[in-house]
């Protein structure tokens, strides 16, 4: 990702990557109009996979408190991701699909 070529190890260039990616969903999100109207607040969860070329699939909504909140989250992501490419997980020099998560805690301000 832009931004972490300064990142040297595969740790440094992961942890780089995941705030970035943080970073730019939460620039992309907008609190739904009507939980915002009603107060609701709390954790959304979005669960995903990297596949061994660096794409990302199969993104699910796993924890929603409700009126739009997890639609969102999932939308955002789904913005973001696009025509993005992680570096694959490599497990004994060979690429491997992983499963992530992705969870953030709306709180209407």
């Amino acid at each position: 990702l832009s931004g972490c070529e300064h990142c040297v190890t595969n740790k440094e260039k992961k942890q780089c990557a995941d705030d970035k990616i943080l970073e730019y969903v939460y620039a992309n999100l907008k609190y739904p109009k009507i939980a915002r109207e009603n107060g609701v607040e709390g954790i959304a969860r979005i669960d995903y996979e990297v596949t061994t070329n660096g794409t990302v699939e199969n993104i699910i909504i796993t924890e929603d408190p409700g009126t739009g909140i997890g639609e969102e989250l999932k939308r955002s992501f789904e913005v973001v991701t696009t025509g993005i490419a992680y570096s694959p997980a490599i497990l004994n020099e060979v690429p491997i699909r992983v499963k992530k998560e992705l969870e953030l805690n709306f709180r209407v301000e």
